[in-house]
């Protein structure tokens, strides 16, 4: 195997160098300043990592979608019927139910839980990013891919969420590994399986056929590259047989005139480079959850990250073109060719808010994409300036996340949709504790959920218990012992029954952030039904 040296002549696998010694590459930078960047690296990682679990289980509030997971799989445990299509038609993804089917087996009930599989597969890519791109680069451009991929709003988000698109990245960054190693048949297979944990993986397939192609272009010439990326596109294509399992039945879409008009509208190509943007800085993630994005500050946060991407592309693109078409230029090319044909063939409305899982699938090709661009833009001798620059990225990416997402979480919760309000307690489990303590004694009861958001975390949390949890339409002949209590949300259809309904008493009122008023109760004794 030949021996790959970085730069500076030092050999970049060279086990005996120090983690901060490889940022800092020239020998002139001092122990001092080396330690220095290694605490800096530690503290962004620190930061991000706490990011991830700070609150986990109530912010935001859960959200139906994610329950629902939880309770299939419960079921599935018990030996009962459970649903196998996804409340979107898919089929339920093999790293979010496998590893949640792991964590319900030895774990109590919670919410908390149906997030850990996220939380897990994030930190994962995480760790698996930095060693890629170490092996694959250098051990400073390793560095870059870490700091990248642990700050980006956007997955520190998704790391949040129990559902299938939060493990989109963990199964591309294996995928994009294999083909970086130029490993035709295993990038293909690692290509199939990250269509199983969400069909929109898709759009990872440009990238894999170009990187491919300049791993071997560098390794035996354009002749033989050409081959071999044509023997990984035919696998590839063929693998999209996968689609008709794990995609929802009919969802496929007749989009050729659509995407014929988006390519050649102008204003459509800026429409989609600002919604970009705003995926990447975050802004779209905060406005689905949390209600508002960077307010004012929003033209002047897509300003920003637009120049640090058209810089680095133009900055690293001509470093890049004075030397061979190879892995580099490979990963470049193949980030503009998933971005490209994710909007002529879906179109930008799939990266505005409420929708941007749909566009998670970029995120991998873009951070890969952004690493080597820096380190080739800012200096391929010295790996500290591109490290540092990485991290004062992370840092500005962070701040943003602290503030416009954490802290607005914690003190006035979410205006964005009710399943994301919230409180000091996750409301639908406060509810539910109060429901099973008020039942305890007497021989359980039957709970009454207005919407699918609030039936799903109520009936996860009801498994293997004495509460019976249903939807209106759905009421038991005969009520329990401990009455029949409705939970909706306020100004809902139950408050309104309730106004016209002597019978049904208001029980609790549930607060979140500021005091506000998220989630009520009402009972009704079972010698009234």
């Amino acid at each position: 195997m030949q021996n790959r040296r970085s730069a500076s002549g030092v050999d970049g696998n060279d086990p005996r160098r120090s983690f901060a010694k490889s940022v800092a590459e020239p020998a002139g930078m001092t122990k001092r300043r080396r330690r220095a960047v290694f605490a800096g690296i530690a503290v962004v990682l620190g930061v991000a990592v706490a990011f991830r679990l700070y609150g986990l289980g109530r912010l935001p509030g859960i959200n139906g979608d994610e329950a629902w997971y939880g309770v299939q799989l419960a079921r599935l445990l018990d030996g009962a019927p459970f649903e196998w299509r996804t409340p979107h038609g898919n089929i339920p993804g093999p790293l979010h139910s496998g590893l949640l089917l792991l964590l319900l087996l030895f774990s109590p009930r919670s919410l908390t839980v149906l997030r850990l599989p996220s939380v897990i597969s994030s930190l994962a890519q995480i760790g698996l990013t930095y060693a890629i791109a170490k092996k694959h680069f250098d051990r400073p451009t390793g560095v870059i891919a870490l700091l990248l991929t642990a700050s980006l709003p956007i997955n520190i988000a998704y790391a949040r969420f129990g559902w299938d698109p939060s493990h989109s990245g963990l199964a591309a960054i294996v995928a994009a590994h294999f083909a970086l190693s130029g490993n035709v048949w295993a990038s293909a297979l690692a290509f199939v399986f990250a269509l199983l944990v969400h069909p929109t993986n898709v759009f990872v397939a440009p990238f894999l056929v170009a990187v491919l192609f300049g791993v071997e272009h560098a390794r035996i010439g354009w002749r033989g590259a050409l081959v071999r990326t044509g023997l990984h596109a035919a696998l590839l294509g063929a693998g999209l047989a996968v689609l008709g399992l794990a995609a929802a039945p009919g969802d496929a879409r007749a989009i050729t005139g659509d995407a014929l008009t988006r390519a050649v509208d102008p204003s459509a190509w800026v429409a989609s480079a600002v919604l970009y943007s705003r995926l990447l800085s975050g802004d779209s993630v905060y406005q689905y959850v949390v209600g508002s994005g960077f307010g004012a500050a929003t033209t002047l946060t897509d300003l920003l990250v637009g120049t640090i991407l058209l810089a680095l592309l133009v900055m690293g693109g001509l470093a890049l073109r004075a030397r061979p078409f190879g892995r580099e230029a490979g990963v470049v090319v193949g980030w503009l060719g998933s971005v490209a044909s994710f909007f002529i063939l879906v179109g930008s409305d799939a990266m505005r808010p409420h929708l941007e899982r749909y566009a998670v699938c970029l995120l991998v090709p873009t951070t890969l994409a952004m690493t080597v661009l820096l380190r080739h833009a800012l200096g391929r001798a010295n790996g500290a300036v591109p490290a540092i620059a990485a991290g004062i990225m992370a840092t500005l990416a962070l701040a943003g996340f602290g503030t416009r997402y954490l802290h607005q979480l914690q003190t006035r919760g979410s205006s964005s949709h009710e399943t994301f309000w919230t409180g000091p307690v996750e409301p639908k489990e406060e509810a539910f504790r109060r429901i099973a303590a008020d039942a305890e004694h007497n021989g359980g009861a039957c709970i009454v959920a207005d919407s699918w958001w609030v039936y799903w975390p109520l009936a996860f949390l009801a498994q293997g218990t004495n509460l019976l949890v249903t939807e209106p339409n759905a009421l038991p002949a005969t009520a329990p012992p401990g009455g029949v209590y409705l939970v909706g949300f306020p100004d809902g259809p139950f408050e309104r029954a309730a106004s016209r309904t002597p019978a049904l008493l208001p029980r609790w009122d549930i607060h979140g952030a500021e005091g506000r008023t998220v989630l009520r109760v009402w009972w009704m004794p079972a010698q009234l039904q």
